[in-house]
């Protein structure tokens, strides 16, 4: 009894699927809708004898971007280092202040040359700092508390420029040399 019953159900929902899509369609029996599909269509109205035109026939001028920085920020600069910018100029310093590094506020005697690389392009040595740090210089790099500066490196030392300025204000370059082995090595300054 069950299968009739779900039968008869199944068969209702056909049919009351096909009144819905009756009833959606208009309410048109079968026989208008076949008279309304076979009419004729209608041509259009006039039959396109040209192309389309392009809308613009004007020639595209391309206008040169400027980009105008007054009252604009530099994105590159840190917002900090413009505000001290800011404040220097307020001042009326500009005189940039710089930063020494470790090597520059070590005296030279007490720096240690540990190695040095020679490389096909470019010379390295490796020195250590009385506090237990390490850097790799090479030739231009400050060092030193009389504002040193590395002038060359050779397989077994490096040579430091020192510009002292003496009473009279004539400026003094003394050449320094750091060894790597200083006991064995000769003429070398520390």
């Amino acid at each position: 009894m069950n299968k009739y019953l779900i039968g008869v159900i199944i068969v209702m929902l056909i049919a009351l699927e096909l009144a819905f899509v009756h009833g959606v369609s208009g309410g048109q029996d079968v026989g208008a809708q076949d008279k309304a599909k076979s009419a004729p269509e209608k041509p259009m109205d006039k039959p396109m004898d040209k192309p389309m035109e392009k809308p613009m026939d004007k020639p595209i001028v391309i206008v040169p971007y400027e980009y105008k920085s007054a009252g604009r920020r530099d994105p590159f600069l840190s917002i900090l280092e413009q505000n001290k910018r800011r404040r220097q100029k307020e001042k009326g310093t500009t005189k940039e202040v710089r930063v020494l590094s470790p090597l520059e506020t070590s005296n030279l005697a007490s720096i240690k040359l540990i190695g040095i690389v020679i490389d096909q392009r470019d010379r390295y040595a490796s020195v250590v700092l009385p506090d237990g740090r390490s850097f790799a210089i090479k030739k231009g790099t400050l060092i030193g508390v009389n504002g040193g500066k590395v002038v060359e490196i050779k397989p077994d030392r490096i040579i430091i420029e020192e510009v002292m300025v003496d009473d009279v204000g004539k400026k003094i370059v003394t050449p320094i040399s750091i060894c790597l082995n200083p006991e064995e090595a000769v003429g070398c300054s520390l």
